[in-house]
């Protein structure tokens, strides 16, 4: 049998080596140069020519070895009992969704003091289990019990948190049931009797009791009626955000709204310092009545129980795009829609003809403004409209120049050349797949591999709250690769989510090592989830060289780093490491100097950019050519459209 010669071609699927790995890997065969990297595949080395970037490659990246000790332990039987229909994600939605705004990172708290309570389950106490004074607050129908009044209820661990029994539908409530029905088991679920001071409320999940004493049965008596009315009238939603604005008759309401891939963000002008007002993510459900009566379910709503488990439901994200053609078909049912839930139903506005809408669509409805206007100012009669894209509106935020290189990392991502505030279409490149969806879908790729594997929208929320907590960008991934298997404990992050009791706990509790920063790799490799398309700073490069000769440099000093992806850890720095080795490859760019600037809150930097814009007088002359005024369209649409 011949044998193979050392510049033998190698063949696509190598045999396995009989020699031992020491042998392999002492052999003069394995000795890479600077144009060389060795890959280890099935015992055998194979050497491929090296590729000019930074990330590290597809096997070596895979190849990971988590230690026996971090592995975690899978209990298949569990797998008979996961329901993700009946799990409400509305608590890591508010985690994921919370502002700085007061009217929204603040609960509206229907009812808060200090009482004397027991532990989850005690009915009476004992010698050693005694009552204990203990702050409560009922809020977004749940009973939430902490050692003592925190500072910020947001960032403090509760105690005990008791969820209410939710009116979901009109199953729960026959026909003849009324809320003062003895017989109504939502009334059952809290008990108090008069002339007594102990209210007693049973927990919706674990099913026990919680006792709770007040200083007077009169006391007793109001909490005892404000817990009944939360289980009725929940607070979390549209009472909780919904908002007051009073303005001068004569004065018109500015209103900025920004419609992106992952979120909606909406809010006053007047309203700017802390964020948005209103902040829920992009989700719709479809429902074949919502087809027929627009009425289609968002956000908050859209993902809570009692909405997905209606019949022949389906939940999408509403505004996240593929690069298919097929899936970029503008819906004037969804816009209408979509606005009617902000404006009419949370923010409960009145007087649409006083209110001027400011708003930043994606760029898939560039070609739909004469139905967007019909829309917005032949159905809801708004008084005037304005719709500017979201990339001018970040500088507008900065406001240092009107002349930079915005990169937008959010959902997907967009990279637009602006001089002088006007857009350059024809160098400007966007791909709704590479971005935080993209990160989300790695994330989950490096998890199955844990045995935590998850198929439905709704859970892919964990795994963003994961990767926002967790994650982050590499310097050098070839060496933090190293470190991971061989320093395990400095990379090792332990992850705990049962504070929003995810389905029956199947993936509550594991521990993250190499995953933090391999998930981020896809901005820089996509091919590793078998993308086809170049990663962000091959983007960036083919912007610039698109670009005009003479605004190259300009454009290289500032770079603006927005959008909610970008707050990864680290990502700037590698960014401007992996652009600047594009560059210095290129002979008549090895003058460029590379600046890439970030700013604060620049996940909202578009929403607080069109804040801005309003409030500030001087752009007043630069806004005034973009509003479409109600009368006017009204008289001659043919002109504003």
């Amino acid at each position: 049998m011949a044998t193979e010669s050392p510049d033998q071609e190698i063949p696509i699927m190598p045999r396995r080596s009989s020699l031992p790995d020491s042998e392999i890997q002492n052999s003069p065969e394995t000795v890479s140069d600077n144009n060389r990297l060795d890959v280890r595949l099935n015992s055998a080395t194979i050497t491929r020519p090296e590729k000019p970037t930074l990330s590290i490659p597809r096997k070596r990246f895979w190849s990971f070895r988590r230690p026996a000790t971090l592995r975690p332990e899978f209990n298949p039987k569990t797998l008979a009992d996961f329901r993700v229909t009946d799990w409400d994600p509305t608590s890591l939605l508010m985690e994921l969704y919370k502002t700085q705004n007061s009217h929204f990172h603040r609960p509206r708290l229907r009812k808060e003091g200090m009482l004397e309570t027991l532990n989850l389950g005690q009915t009476r106490p004992g010698f050693f289990r005694r009552y204990k004074t203990k702050y409560l607050f009922v809020c977004d129908s749940t009973l939430t019990c902490f050692q003592a009044q925190p500072v910020n209820v947001n960032y403090s661990k509760p105690k005990i948190k008791v969820l209410l029994p939710a009116k979901d539908s009109e199953a729960d409530t026959g026909a003849g049931e009324t809320e003062n029905d003895p017989s109504n088991d939502l009334m059952n679920s809290v008990r108090w009797q008069e002339g007594s001071s102990v209210v007693k409320v049973r927990d919706r999940q674990s099913n026990k009791w919680f006792t709770c004493r007040a200083t007077s049965d009169e006391e007793a008596g109001e909490w005892f009626d404000t817990i009944r009315q939360e289980i009725y009238n929940p607070s979390f939603v549209k009472n909780q955000m919904t908002l007051h604005f009073e303005t001068h008759p004569e004065e018109m309401a500015d209103l900025v709204m920004i419609v992106g891939s992952s979120s909606v963000r909406a809010g006053f002008s007047q309203h700017q310092e802390g964020g948005p007002l209103i902040y829920f993510p992009s989700v719709v459900l479809h429902t074949e009545e919502a087809e027929v009566s627009n009425e289609f379910s968002w956000g908050f709503e859209a993902v809570h129980p009692s909405a997905r488990n209606k019949a022949r439901s389906l939940l999408k994200e509403g505004f996240r795009y593929s690069q298919d053609l097929q899936q970029n078909v503008f819906r004037p049912l969804h816009l209408s829609s979509l606005l009617y839930y902000v404006l009419c139903d949370l923010m409960r506005l009145r007087d649409m003809h006083r209110i001027r809408l400011l708003l930043s669509l994606p760029h898939v409805w560039k070609g739909y403004t004469e139905d967007v206007c019909h829309v917005i100012l032949g159905e809801l009669n708004l008084g005037a409209l304005a719709l500017v894209p979201g990339n001018i509106l970040s500088l507008y935020h900065d406001s240092t120049s009107l002349t930079a290189l915005v990169v937008r990392l959010g959902g997907g991502m967009e990279i637009i050349p602006i001089v002088d505030g006007v857009v350059l279409e024809s160098a400007a490149q966007r791909n709704p797949e590479l971005g935080g969806h993209l990160i989300d879908t790695m994330l989950r790729d490096l998890l199955a591999k844990l045995n935590i594997r998850t198929s439905s929208t709704v859970e892919s929320f964990l795994w963003r709250l994961v990767k926002e907590r967790y994650a982050f960008v590499s310097l050098d991934p070839e060496q933090d690769l190293i470190r991971a298997e061989q320093e395990p404990e400095s990379l090792e992050r332990f992850v705990d989510l049962s504070e929003f009791n995810p389905p029956n706990n199947l993936h509550s509790k594991f521990c993250l090592v190499a995953e933090r920063f391999q998930c981020a790799e896809a901005l820089f490799n996509p091919g590793l989830c078998g993308k086809d398309f170049p990663s962000v700073p091959q983007y960036i490069a083919q912007v610039l060289d698109r670009v005009d000769i003479d605004l190259r440099r300009d454009l290289a000093k500032r770079i603006l780093l927005v959008g909610g992806t970008s707050l990864l850890p680290q990502l700037p720095e590698r960014l401007h490491k992996e652009v600047s080795l594009i560059l210095s490859q290129q002979g008549e760019r090895r003058g460029f100097q590379l600046s890439i600037n970030t700013m604060t809150d620049r996940e909202h930097a578009a929403y607080l950019g069109g804040c801005q814009l309003l409030r500030d007088e001087t752009y007043e002359p630069i806004l005034s050519k973009e509003w479409i005024h109600l009368s006017e369209w009204q008289r001659d649409q043919e002109i504003h459209v």
